[in-house]
Protein backbone atom coordinates (compact mmCIF):
# COMPACT_ATOMS: atom_id res chain seq x y z
CA UNK A 1 0.00 0.00 0.00
CA UNK A 2 0.84 3.35 -0.41
CA UNK A 3 2.45 5.49 1.76
CA UNK A 4 0.91 9.05 3.13
CA UNK A 5 1.83 10.57 5.72
CA UNK A 6 0.60 12.60 7.97
CA UNK A 7 0.86 14.25 11.51
CA UNK A 8 0.01 13.43 14.27
CA UNK A 9 -3.93 14.06 14.88
CA UNK A 10 -4.86 17.38 16.11
CA UNK A 11 -1.45 18.45 16.56
CA UNK A 12 -0.63 22.00 15.55
CA UNK A 13 2.94 23.17 13.84
CA UNK A 14 4.20 26.30 16.15
CA UNK A 15 7.20 27.97 15.95
CA UNK A 16 9.11 28.45 19.55
CA UNK A 17 11.67 30.73 18.52
CA UNK A 18 14.02 31.38 15.44
CA UNK A 19 15.45 28.04 15.31
CA UNK A 20 13.43 25.94 16.99
CA UNK A 21 9.52 24.49 15.37
CA UNK A 22 7.38 22.59 17.96
CA UNK A 23 4.61 19.78 16.80
CA UNK A 24 2.04 19.90 19.17
CA UNK A 25 1.63 20.51 22.95
CA UNK A 26 0.51 17.52 24.16
CA UNK A 27 3.19 17.47 25.83
CA UNK A 28 5.05 18.64 21.67
CA UNK A 29 8.03 17.31 20.01
CA UNK A 30 10.69 20.30 19.39
CA UNK A 31 12.09 20.25 16.18
CA UNK A 32 15.47 22.20 14.83
CA UNK A 33 14.27 24.08 11.61
CA UNK A 34 15.85 23.56 8.18
CA UNK A 35 14.92 25.13 4.43
CA UNK A 36 11.46 23.46 3.55
CA UNK A 37 10.40 21.93 7.45
CA UNK A 38 7.89 24.19 8.16
CA UNK A 39 6.43 23.92 4.64
CA UNK A 40 6.86 19.90 4.59
CA UNK A 41 4.88 19.82 8.05
CA UNK A 42 2.04 22.03 7.12
CA UNK A 43 1.95 19.63 3.32
CA UNK A 44 1.73 16.39 6.03
CA UNK A 45 -2.16 16.40 5.36
CA UNK A 46 -2.63 12.18 4.89
CA UNK A 47 -3.36 12.50 0.96
CA UNK A 48 -0.21 12.88 -0.86
CA UNK A 49 2.84 10.44 -1.17
CA UNK A 50 6.62 11.09 -1.43
CA UNK A 51 6.89 12.15 -4.63
CA UNK A 52 4.14 14.18 -4.95
CA UNK A 53 5.80 15.93 -1.18
CA UNK A 54 9.15 15.94 -2.95
CA UNK A 55 8.47 18.01 -5.73
CA UNK A 56 5.88 20.24 -3.62
CA UNK A 57 9.04 21.04 -1.18
CA UNK A 58 12.13 21.22 -3.15
CA UNK A 59 14.24 22.57 -0.21
CA UNK A 60 13.99 18.81 0.90
CA UNK A 61 13.80 17.32 -2.23
CA UNK A 62 15.80 14.21 -2.23
CA UNK A 63 16.14 13.63 1.80
CA UNK A 64 12.78 13.32 2.21
CA UNK A 65 12.49 10.25 2.67
CA UNK A 66 14.90 10.78 5.76
CA UNK A 67 13.41 13.52 7.07
CA UNK A 68 9.95 11.28 6.90
CA UNK A 69 11.81 9.03 9.15
CA UNK A 70 13.20 11.60 11.64
CA UNK A 71 9.90 12.70 12.13
CA UNK A 72 8.06 9.84 12.42
CA UNK A 73 10.79 8.40 15.52
CA UNK A 74 9.84 11.71 16.88
CA UNK A 75 6.05 10.37 16.86
CA UNK A 76 5.30 13.60 14.73
CA UNK A 77 4.35 11.73 11.77
CA UNK A 78 1.56 8.51 10.99
CA UNK A 79 1.10 6.73 8.22
CA UNK A 80 -2.46 7.69 7.03
CA UNK A 81 -2.86 5.00 4.44
CA UNK A 82 -5.82 2.44 5.47
CA UNK A 83 -5.77 -1.07 3.84
CA UNK A 84 -9.96 -0.37 3.79
CA UNK A 85 -10.47 2.78 2.19
CA UNK A 86 -10.38 3.16 -1.48
CA UNK A 87 -10.21 7.03 -1.75
CA UNK A 88 -7.49 9.25 -0.32
CA UNK A 89 -10.54 11.72 1.38
CA UNK A 90 -11.74 8.55 3.22
CA UNK A 91 -8.16 7.56 5.11
CA UNK A 92 -7.71 11.28 5.71
CA UNK A 93 -10.96 11.02 7.16
CA UNK A 94 -10.27 7.83 9.21
CA UNK A 95 -7.24 9.06 10.35
CA UNK A 96 -8.23 11.75 12.00
CA UNK A 97 -10.78 10.24 14.61
CA UNK A 98 -7.23 8.78 15.64
CA UNK A 99 -8.83 4.74 15.20
CA UNK A 100 -6.35 1.80 14.26
CA UNK A 101 -7.00 0.62 10.77
CA UNK A 102 -7.91 -2.49 11.78
CA UNK A 103 -9.65 -1.72 14.66
CA UNK A 104 -11.95 0.51 12.30
CA UNK A 105 -12.74 -2.18 10.18
CA UNK A 106 -13.58 -4.23 13.19
CA UNK A 107 -16.20 -1.22 15.18
CA UNK A 108 -18.00 -1.71 11.65
CA UNK A 109 -18.44 -5.34 11.59
CA UNK A 110 -19.82 -5.49 15.61
CA UNK A 111 -23.45 -5.45 15.56
CA UNK A 112 -25.09 -3.64 18.42
CA UNK A 113 -28.44 -4.00 19.54
CA UNK A 114 -30.15 -1.59 22.42
CA UNK A 115 -32.90 -1.84 23.70
CA UNK A 116 -34.82 0.53 26.79
CA UNK A 117 -37.80 1.47 27.95
CA UNK A 118 -39.15 5.06 27.86
CA UNK A 119 -37.54 6.03 30.99
CA UNK A 120 -34.01 5.21 29.26
CA UNK A 121 -34.32 7.16 25.89
CA UNK A 122 -32.13 9.81 26.73
CA UNK A 123 -29.49 7.40 28.11
CA UNK A 124 -30.07 4.92 25.26
CA UNK A 125 -29.47 7.94 22.54
CA UNK A 126 -26.23 9.33 24.44
CA UNK A 127 -24.70 5.47 23.83
CA UNK A 128 -26.01 5.28 20.59
CA UNK A 129 -24.71 9.01 19.47
CA UNK A 130 -21.23 8.12 20.89
CA UNK A 131 -20.93 4.97 19.53
CA UNK A 132 -21.66 6.26 16.21
CA UNK A 133 -19.48 8.79 16.53
CA UNK A 134 -16.52 6.05 17.60
CA UNK A 135 -17.21 3.88 14.04
CA UNK A 136 -20.19 1.41 15.60
CA UNK A 137 -23.56 1.30 13.97
CA UNK A 138 -26.34 -0.03 16.34
CA UNK A 139 -29.87 -1.54 15.40
CA UNK A 140 -32.85 -2.42 16.92
CA UNK A 141 -33.74 -5.57 16.35
CA UNK A 142 -32.12 -8.83 18.05
CA UNK A 143 -29.79 -9.76 14.97
CA UNK A 144 -27.12 -8.59 16.66
CA UNK A 145 -23.37 -9.98 18.57
CA UNK A 146 -24.16 -7.90 21.70
CA UNK A 147 -27.77 -6.98 23.32
CA UNK A 148 -27.43 -3.76 25.21
CA UNK A 149 -30.89 -4.10 27.71
CA UNK A 150 -31.53 -0.61 29.64
CA UNK A 151 -34.27 -0.10 32.38
CA UNK A 152 -35.40 1.76 35.03
CA UNK A 153 -35.61 -0.26 37.97
CA UNK A 154 -34.44 -3.58 38.11
CA UNK A 155 -36.09 -5.14 34.47
CA UNK A 156 -37.88 -8.41 34.42
CA UNK A 157 -35.36 -11.32 33.90
CA UNK A 158 -37.50 -13.04 30.92
CA UNK A 159 -35.27 -11.18 28.37
CA UNK A 160 -31.32 -11.38 29.89
CA UNK A 161 -32.73 -15.77 30.12
CA UNK A 162 -33.75 -15.67 26.65
CA UNK A 163 -29.83 -14.32 25.65
CA UNK A 164 -28.14 -16.86 27.67
CA UNK A 165 -30.47 -19.77 25.71
CA UNK A 166 -29.56 -18.15 22.58
CA UNK A 167 -25.87 -17.76 23.28
CA UNK A 168 -25.96 -13.86 22.62
CA UNK A 169 -23.79 -11.44 24.20
CA UNK A 170 -25.56 -8.78 26.53
CA UNK A 171 -24.92 -5.78 29.06
CA UNK A 172 -27.51 -4.75 31.80
CA UNK A 173 -27.67 -1.44 32.58
CA UNK A 174 -30.38 -0.04 34.73
CA UNK A 175 -31.66 3.26 36.07
CA UNK A 176 -32.22 2.98 39.68
CA UNK A 177 -33.50 6.05 41.47
CA UNK A 178 -30.15 8.11 41.71
CA UNK A 179 -27.96 5.40 40.46
CA UNK A 180 -26.87 3.86 37.00
CA UNK A 181 -25.76 0.03 37.69
CA UNK A 182 -23.63 -1.26 34.63
CA UNK A 183 -23.34 -4.97 34.01
CA UNK A 184 -23.02 -7.78 34.37
CA UNK A 185 -21.26 -8.09 31.25
CA UNK A 186 -22.59 -11.60 30.07
CA UNK A 187 -21.08 -14.09 27.70
CA UNK A 188 -22.75 -17.24 27.66
CA UNK A 189 -20.64 -20.22 29.50
CA UNK A 190 -18.19 -17.64 30.03
CA UNK A 191 -18.69 -15.25 32.48
CA UNK A 192 -21.88 -15.54 35.02
CA UNK A 193 -25.01 -14.20 34.07
CA UNK A 194 -27.73 -11.84 36.16
CA UNK A 195 -29.46 -15.02 36.91
CA UNK A 196 -25.87 -15.80 38.60
CA UNK A 197 -25.89 -12.54 40.51
CA UNK A 198 -29.89 -13.02 41.75
CA UNK A 199 -28.96 -16.57 43.11
CA UNK A 200 -26.01 -15.11 45.15
CA UNK A 201 -28.06 -12.36 46.66
CA UNK A 202 -30.75 -15.02 47.77
CA UNK A 203 -28.36 -16.36 49.58
CA UNK A 204 -27.66 -13.75 51.64
CA UNK A 205 -31.74 -11.73 51.50
CA UNK A 206 -33.93 -14.86 50.59
CA UNK A 207 -36.63 -12.22 50.38
CA UNK A 208 -35.27 -11.16 46.94
CA UNK A 209 -36.54 -14.55 45.65
CA UNK A 210 -40.09 -12.84 46.04
CA UNK A 211 -39.01 -9.60 44.51
CA UNK A 212 -38.15 -11.40 41.77
CA UNK A 213 -41.49 -11.69 39.64
CA UNK A 214 -41.82 -8.08 40.27
CA UNK A 215 -39.64 -6.36 38.76
CA UNK A 216 -40.36 -4.66 35.15
CA UNK A 217 -43.91 -4.47 36.32
CA UNK A 218 -44.88 -0.20 35.37
CA UNK A 219 -48.30 0.53 37.46
CA UNK A 220 -49.75 3.40 37.10
CA UNK A 221 -48.44 5.28 40.08
CA UNK A 222 -44.56 4.38 38.81
CA UNK A 223 -41.85 6.72 40.09
CA UNK A 224 -39.34 7.44 37.42
CA UNK A 225 -35.63 7.52 38.41
CA UNK A 226 -34.50 10.93 38.33
CA UNK A 227 -30.16 10.26 38.08
CA UNK A 228 -28.51 13.73 36.71
CA UNK A 229 -28.02 14.76 33.73
CA UNK A 230 -24.13 14.66 34.27
CA UNK A 231 -24.58 11.12 35.65
CA UNK A 232 -26.50 9.68 32.58
CA UNK A 233 -23.55 11.48 30.35
CA UNK A 234 -20.73 9.75 32.35
CA UNK A 235 -22.34 5.99 32.81
CA UNK A 236 -23.12 7.06 28.80
CA UNK A 237 -19.66 7.11 28.44
CA UNK A 238 -18.64 4.21 29.95
CA UNK A 239 -20.91 2.38 28.79
CA UNK A 240 -20.04 3.07 25.06
CA UNK A 241 -16.05 2.87 26.42
CA UNK A 242 -16.24 -0.45 26.82
CA UNK A 243 -18.24 -1.65 23.36
CA UNK A 244 -15.34 -0.13 21.55
CA UNK A 245 -12.71 -1.55 23.48
CA UNK A 246 -14.74 -4.95 23.07
CA UNK A 247 -14.64 -4.19 19.37
CA UNK A 248 -11.25 -3.26 19.51
CA UNK A 249 -10.35 -6.52 20.95
CA UNK A 250 -8.55 -5.02 23.72
CA UNK A 251 -9.86 -5.21 27.66
CA UNK A 252 -13.86 -4.47 27.84
CA UNK A 253 -16.23 -4.94 30.80
CA UNK A 254 -14.93 -6.47 34.02
CA UNK A 255 -16.35 -10.49 33.82
CA UNK A 256 -19.22 -10.98 36.46
CA UNK A 257 -19.14 -7.15 37.65
CA UNK A 258 -21.53 -4.48 38.78
CA UNK A 259 -20.82 -1.19 38.89
CA UNK A 260 -22.98 1.57 40.46
CA UNK A 261 -22.08 5.29 39.51
CA UNK A 262 -23.24 7.88 41.20
CA UNK A 263 -24.33 10.09 43.83
CA UNK A 264 -22.94 12.32 43.89
CA UNK A 265 -20.67 12.36 40.76
CA UNK A 266 -17.56 10.30 41.01
CA UNK A 267 -19.17 7.51 43.74
CA UNK A 268 -18.05 4.30 42.15
CA UNK A 269 -18.78 1.16 43.87
CA UNK A 270 -17.88 -2.31 42.09
CA UNK A 271 -19.50 -5.75 43.00
CA UNK A 272 -18.06 -9.17 41.59
CA UNK A 273 -19.84 -11.85 41.34
CA UNK A 274 -19.15 -15.46 39.86
CA UNK A 275 -21.17 -18.42 38.41
CA UNK A 276 -23.35 -20.18 40.96
CA UNK A 277 -23.95 -23.47 41.31
CA UNK A 278 -27.33 -23.37 41.27
CA UNK A 279 -27.49 -21.32 37.94
CA UNK A 280 -28.27 -23.29 34.92
CA UNK A 281 -25.90 -20.93 32.57
CA UNK A 282 -23.03 -22.40 34.64
CA UNK A 283 -23.87 -26.15 32.31
CA UNK A 284 -23.01 -23.95 29.20
CA UNK A 285 -19.66 -24.81 27.12
CA UNK A 286 -17.97 -22.08 26.73
CA UNK A 287 -18.73 -19.82 23.94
Amino acid sequence: MAYRPMLRPGAHVLRRDAHHLQVGTCPGAVLTDRPGLHQLLLALDGLHEPDWLAKHVPEIGENLLAVLAELAAAGVVLDAQHGDTRRPEESRQLALTGQDPRAAAARRRLRVSVHGDPGTATLVDTVQQILHEAGIGTRSDDDADLLIIVSTGEPARELFAEAVRHRIAHLAVRIDEAVIRIGPFVVPGTTACLGCHDLHRIDWDSAWAALLPQFGRRGAQHNPPAPGAVLRHAAAAEIAAGIVDLADHSRSFDAGAVVTLGPPLGARHTMQAGFHHRCPCALLPPA
